[in-house]
């Protein structure tokens, strides 16, 4: 029971993720999920009263202003460069808060199941209910459902290369390491993105787009990377509470 109830916010991520990258671009999305360490610094300071540096405190407001910056320009650019649509974007933040409630909550779980248990019951629940939406939908729109052998062979590695082999890796991590540091593969995903959507979809990188992703990636680094390197250069044991 434990473990359906945190897939939920699993297939959270899931549904509003698929349902938001069809109105934005492939590198934006990824750059809102890069943020999952700020927010994981702002929850801890906020609701846990943890205690954090100033140098942390500096680098989640520069972050903040980033993703901020580029949500603005989405709004005001309507969907006509990489900064994607202003509703395709929050879609993927509430995507990405999903994925977040996932980190944490699966983080306790993992004391009691093992990452396969985990991963198993996540992406079953995800299956069950993308399955009835989806019935919902082609009821609704009566739209006919393709099966061509690419579809099939898309859908199949969609399914087990980009879902549960990932989510097993997941869980294998969040059982081994403290969410913060697992947040922090986050970092890794703009950065790919962004280089394969402009091989294969054609993204243009603009300059403030550019400029949005350096303030981001700043807010990340002194948010939650400083002081871990400022720390093992003293020799300072490392406590992520998180």
């Amino acid at each position: 029971k434990n473990l359906a109830l945190i897939s939920l916010f699993s297939t959270l991520n899931v549904i509003f993720f698929i349902w938001g990258i069809q109105y934005t671009t492939a590198s934006v999305s990824q750059l809102i999920y890069a943020l999952m360490p700020v927010i994981l610094v702002t929850v801890g300071k906020i609701f846990l009263k943890h205690t954090y540096s100033r140098m942390t405190i500096i680098g989640v407001l520069i972050g903040l202003f980033g993703l901020l910056y580029i949500i603005y320009l989405s709004s005001i650019e309507k969907g006509t460069t990489i900064t994607g649509d202003l509703g395709g974007n929050l879609l993927i933040i509430i995507a990405m808060g999903g994925w977040l409630a996932y980190l944490l909550t699966s983080k306790h779980q993992s004391q009691h199941f093992s990452p396969f248990e985990i991963s198993a019951v996540s992406v079953s629940v995800s299956t069950l209910i993308a399955l009835f939406l989806a019935g919902f939908e082609y009821a609704l729109t009566q739209k006919v459902m393709h099966t061509s052998p690419q579809v099939l062979a898309a859908s199949l590695y969609i399914g087990i290369g980009g879902t549960f082999l990932p989510y097993i890796l997941f869980q294998y991590a969040v059982k081994h390491l403290s969410s913060l540091r697992v947040s922090m593969s986050s970092y890794l995903q703009p950065l790919v993105t962004v280089t394969l959507a402009m091989i294969f979809l054609g993204e243009q990188l603009t300059v403030h787009f550019l400029i949005g992703s350096i303030l981001v990636f700043a807010g990340i680094f002194f948010s939650s990377t400083f002081d871990i390197i400022h720390k093992q250069r003293k020799k300072v044991p490392v406590t992520e509470p998180l």
